[in-house]
């Protein structure tokens, strides 16, 4: 008998860590956000914290239903473990990011330790599900956020609009050297490359209905159309 393999390429999480998973991502970017805040005090940030670590645990003690489930509690404690890149210089510049994982926090005293967590990285953020966990903290595709990650990092969208009424999307490349920033253009190609047609009209229609800022008629004018 063939036993089949999980597909780590979906997006399959069970009932129980979609709800979960959405109960941490609220607390995690409270404490992310109050942490920066400039009515920060330590007794505040002490109860946003604990609230944080509860959820979090909460996700590791749900039982696996699925591959996904798996990856989630994966990218929930490496997050944990290293923190993410909105860090005091990435704020500084615009690009950070509260969900993608700061490999340079991968520095612990175990050569093992650290070879295992670097290895799980680079695994998640081939798979569709960790790269929507990396670049936009959702463990499902969303148009808003995508686009949205891809001009924090500089990444140009332009829906191109043909006379005869034909859509097609284009993208400039970030000027930057930056690996992180160029990890995570690569990552939210990939993004869009899966379910290709699906996601690329998900895109198109948002930008037709919400970004008029974001669309070249061609055939008319180089300018995007005003809003």
């Amino acid at each position: 008998m063939r036993i089949s393999q999980p597909d780590l390429t979906a997006n399959n999480l069970s009932p129980a860590m979609s709800f979960t998973f959405a109960v941490w991502r609220a607390a995690w970017l409270a404490q992310c956000d109050y942490d920066v805040s400039d009515a920060y005090t330590d007794e505040r940030g002490q109860v946003i914290s604990d609230a944080a670590d509860d959820a979090l645990l909460a996700i590791f003690r749900v039982p696996c239903k699925t591959a996904g489930d798996f990856l989630v509690k994966g990218y929930a404690n490496l997050l944990w473990h290293t923190h993410h890149t909105f860090t005091r210089e990435a704020r500084s510049e615009g690009t950070g990011s509260w969900f993608d994982v700061n490999l340079l926090q991968i520095d612990s005293d175990s050569t093992v330790t650290d070879t295992y967590y670097r290895s799980f990285y680079h695994d998640l953020d081939l798979t569709d599900l960790g790269a929507c966990l990396l670049a936009l903290g959702r463990v499902d595709f969303d148009a808003a956020a995508w686009i949205s990650r891809a001009e924090v990092i500089g990444m140009s969208v332009t829906l191109m609009i043909k006379p005869n009424g034909h859509r097609g999307l284009a993208f400039g490349m970030i000027d930057s050297d930056d690996e992180r920033l160029q990890r995570e253009q690569a990552r939210l190609q990939r993004i869009l490359a899966t379910d290709h047609r699906k996601r690329w009209a998900e895109v198109t229609d948002f930008i037709a209905v919400n970004r008029p800022d974001l669309i070249c008629q061609q055939g008319q004018s180089a300018q995007a159309v005003p809003a």
